[in-house]
């Protein structure tokens, strides 16, 4: 069995995006705040060696607004963690925190239920309760799904996402690369 090559590969990813954009996209546009709520974050990469967020939970907080199909949001997100400090060795706890910008391309999947994508720029600041600061830009995708519910003052929906954040963190020159996974559960409702 022959594996397809970089073309073909490529026009099936246009014409798989060709054919989602073509169906008709629910009536679904405006404002809304989520909120969402997650257990301890799984770091990779350089990361994982150094921190943990074993018995930490994560949250976010999202403002966005939706044109059809595709949404733009701007929020906060953060977990808690532990880990030890490199130059010196001591234990530290500690939380990081990331300001994004993300778009969210709604793949409809029902009546009422929508699955969607995710893709967004972030910038992300580790404090402790030592003097281990690191701060970076990165990147995060993810993955959810949405179900809709029509409320008698607003439009709400509830969601569940899979989330990869992919930092490049640094402190005084030294650079650390990974990534932290979260999957988080939340509400949104329209403004």
């Amino acid at each position: 069995m022959k594996l397809a090559g970089p073309a073909s590969l490529l026009a099936a990813a246009a014409a798989a995006a060709a054919t989602l954009l073509a169906t008709p996209a629910t009536a679904a546009a405006g404002g809304y705040l989520s909120v969402g709520l997650g257990g301890s974050p799984s770091f990779n990469d350089e990361l994982e060696g150094r921190f943990s967020g074993e018995g930490h939970s994560s949250a976010r907080v999202m403002v966005g607004q939706r044109f059809g199909r595709l949404a733009l949001e701007a929020g906060l997100g953060g977990y808690g963690l532990h880990g030890i400090a490199g130059d010196t060795a001591d234990v530290v706890d500690g939380r990081a925190v990331t300001a994004s910008v993300s778009a969210k391309l709604h793949i409809p999947l029902g009546e009422r239920l929508t699955g969607y994508l995710r893709g967004g720029l972030g910038r992300t600041w580790v404090s402790s309760d030592s003097a281990m600061e690191l701060e970076g830009d990165g990147y995060h995708g993810g993955v959810g799904i949405e179900y809709s519910l029509d409320l008698a003052l607003t439009q709400a929906s509830v969601w569940v996402e899979a989330r990869r954040d992919l930092h490049q963190l640094d402190r005084m020159g030294a650079q650390y690369d990974g990534s932290a996974d979260t999957l988080s559960v939340g509400l949104s409702f329209g403004l």
